[in-house]
């Protein structure tokens, strides 16, 4: 047994089944290297090229839009803008660490406040814008925010930013009760709030009382063994390298040829599907929620004695802003985002209308117009925060 009738010793199925595997894994790196060659002669990836090339203006790139003037002030703040680090903070859950650049500077609160709040403040309005990172103030200089834009145009009040990266307005409404447990006098509050309520809890994996970074914290507070967590790791490099090396190109030649998506599984990123246009539940729980925000915000800075209103947001989606210098930007997230904004936008707006109260605003057709303003689906340049300065402005002096 084992040998045949000329004497050679017979393989086993084992054997057979180790020959056939090696063949097809040197079959399937021959054919990933022959797909690399082809991708090599083809066009390159839009995205991509436009990278390469100089030409791409999202994301980092930004400061190549045609909205900016000094390109080289624009570059260097989008480089300080990607050296930002952030960290865990009490009841809001991240803010970003101390920094000092030449176009940011970041106070030991995690906030852009470039001088500090002091107790020799004196006689003076106080202002407090919260929001996301649209009052942050991304894309812009210290003096480029919505904040610094309404401290000039109001010298007598004293104007502080609270504005953070991806907060929603139950983040918001967390840090003004921080203030107040601190003492702090609140003055006047205003929320500018609605990109980020969109585009973070209409995804189908987040609730209305969840946030950006939910999923992330929740893994790391339930503690992983060390070792299971170096495994899941090394797995996902280990995985990552197979893919590389057997299926990556040849995948990629695929759907270049064939316009189809494939991915390997551990890459899928169901966070990131939005479902506000598929559930009109959820859009409808999406904007209640964050009426009822609001509302209780509203109570807590009347209670303290302060003013608070509430202002609806602009995003490019809406409206009839000029948008033909950010495609690159709109073509990245495609007709998705854009549908999870009309599904819920006119919910707020109606709910604002039906509730009576003069202290929510919608702004959300600011930016109408021929100037190019936008530089994202959401951010501004120092142009467009003037306009949502004057807006501001005009709401808490009773116009």
């Amino acid at each position: 047994p084992g040998w045949s009738r000329r004497g050679r010793r017979s393989r086993g199925p084992v054997e057979l089944l180790a020959i056939w595997l090696a063949e097809t894994a040197v079959l399937l790196v021959a054919l990933n290297l022959a797909a690399m060659a082809v991708l090599g002669l083809l066009e390159p990836d839009s995205q991509l090229a436009a990278d390469e090339a100089g030409e791409s203006n999202r994301g980092s790139y930004r400061f190549r839009l045609p909205n900016y003037t000094d390109k080289a002030r624009a570059e260097q703040h989008y480089r300080e803008l990607d050296e930002l680090e952030f960290t865990y903070r009490p009841y809001v859950a991240w803010a970003a660490l101390p920094f000092a650049g030449r176009t940011i500077t970041i106070d030991d609160q995690g906030e852009r406040n470039p001088a500090a709040e002091t107790a020799a403040w004196g006689p003076g309005e106080v202002v407090r814008l919260f929001g996301g990172s649209t009052v942050w103030g991304v894309g812009v200089d210290d003096d480029g925010t919505i904040a610094a834009e309404l401290a000039r145009l109001w010298p007598q009040a004293k104007v502080r930013n609270h504005g953070q990266f991806s907060y929603v307005s139950r983040q918001s409404l967390a840090r003004l009760t921080s203030l107040i447990t601190a003492g702090k006098k609140i003055g006047s509050a205003v929320f500018y709030d609605g990109v980020n309520e969109v585009a973070v809890l209409c995804r189908a994996d987040t609730g209305v009382v969840g946030h950006n970074r939910q999923h992330q914290m929740s893994k790391r507070i339930r503690g992983y063994p060390k070792l299971e967590q170096r495994l899941q790791e090394r797995r996902s490099a280990f995985l990552a390298g197979l893919w590389a090396v057997f299926l990556g190109h040849s995948v990629e030649l695929l759907e270049r040829l064939g316009g189809v998506s494939i991915a390997p599984a551990w890459a899928a990123l169901p966070e990131n599907h939005w479902v506000c246009d598929e559930q009109p539940d959820k859009a409808r729980r999406v904007a209640e929620s964050l009426l009822r925000n609001w509302q209780t915000a509203h109570q807590l800075v009347t209670a303290h004695g302060g003013r608070f209103r509430a202002v609806l947001q602009p995003v490019a989606y809406v409206g009839r802003p000029r948008v033909d210098h950010i495609t690159e930007e709109l073509d990245y997230f495609g007709a998705e985002l854009r549908a999870q904004y009309a599904a819920v936008y006119p919910l707020v707006a109606r709910m604002i209308s039906d509730s009576g109260h003069d202290w929510m605003r919608l702004a959300t057709h600011l930016y109408d117009g021929d100037d190019r303003l936008y530089i994202d689906f959401s951010h501004v340049t120092a142009a467009g925060n003037k306009i949502a300065a004057a807006f501001l402005y005009d709401v808490l002096n009773g116009k």
